[in-house]
């Protein structure tokens, strides 16, 4: 495992071949965190519309698997002795996931079941 988190950089900040630069890590983030970000909202809106219950609670459990990965390789990353830029994103985007995903999963599951129950009142 320490050999795959090794092409990540060096231990001194500097890159080397293989390495990536703080703008990297940045790229990373910025990418990262504007699409999870659109999927969010996207779902967000889908769930209070009461449509797309099988997308919105797959996307929950894309978040906390992806979050989760990411956690365990920016951990992986930082007792590697990478640098800052390595391991930064990796954790943020991984904590960020993986807790959101953990608190709207059963959040989001409530709003469906709502739904539901409002649509078959209405009905009888």
């Amino acid at each position: 495992m320490w050999r795959c988190i090794s092409f990540l950089g060096t231990g001194s900040g500097a890159p080397q071949s293989g390495g990536w630069r703080a703008e990297t890590g940045n790229k990373i983030g910025a990418i990262g965190g504007s699409l999870f970000g659109a999927l969010a909202a996207i779902g967000g809106i889908l769930a209070s519309l009461g449509k797309g219950r099988r997308f919105c609670m797959a996307l929950c459990l894309v978040f906390m698997t992806i979050g989760g990965l990411s956690l365990v390789l920016g951990i992986a990353a930082l007792f590697a002795s990478q640098p800052y830029a390595v391991w930064f994103p990796s954790l943020l985007i991984g904590g960020i996931l993986l807790l959101v995903g953990g608190i709207l999963y059963p959040v989001l599951r409530k709003v469906y079941l709502d739904h539901e129950l409002h649509t078959i009142a209405a009905a009888g």
